[in-house]
């Protein structure tokens, strides 16, 4: 399922500022560049490869590696790579998706690089964070649950 039948789609300005880690600088002003950004939002869950990507903006891979880096200061690949980790800790954070789930909608099929790869950029593995996640809502449930006169002892009404 790609994010384009989940819900629709904000312009690629929004969506990117939402996943970028840090927000671009400046706003690619190549309008190839913007393209691929439009197509990695579209079909963030399936295998985008570079040249391919490059061909259908009638660039070499080298000419399109080089234009990318220099508007996002980030290559193709890598900035493909953050957008799917970071849209895959949105996707663990608001679904009851298995983390083998979630990495397949992100596009990244072998699990296992999925979870060193998400290891490497948030500090945990993907099953911790969603348990973590888990837990601190589970926490705020309970507190806001909780009777807020039961121990106070001055909430008593005096005359």
């Amino acid at each position: 399922m790609s994010l384009s039948e989940s819900q629709p789609l904000p312009d690629v300005k929004t969506w990117s500022n939402e996943v970028f880690p840090v927000r671009l600088q400046v706003w690619p002003s190549d309008p190839r560049v913007r393209e691929v950004l439009r197509r990695f939002q579209i079909h963030l869950d399936r295998p985008l490869r570079i040249g391919e990507l490059a061909k259908s903006v009638l660039l070499s891979r080298s000419r399109f590696g080089d234009l990318f880096r220099r508007e996002t200061a980030s290559s193709p690949a890598r900035l493909l790579k953050t957008l799917r980790l970071n849209e895959a800790r949105r996707i663990l954070a608001a679904s009851n998706l298995s983390v083998k789930e979630v990495a397949a909608r992100v596009g990244i099929n072998d699990l296992s690089h999925f979870v060193r790869d998400f290891q490497a950029a948030f500090g945990l593995s993907p099953a911790r964070y969603k348990k973590q996640l888990q837990t601190s809502k589970d926490e705020t449930r309970k507190i806001s649950q909780e009777d807020p006169c039961k121990n106070n002892q001055a909430a008593t009404l005096t005359t």
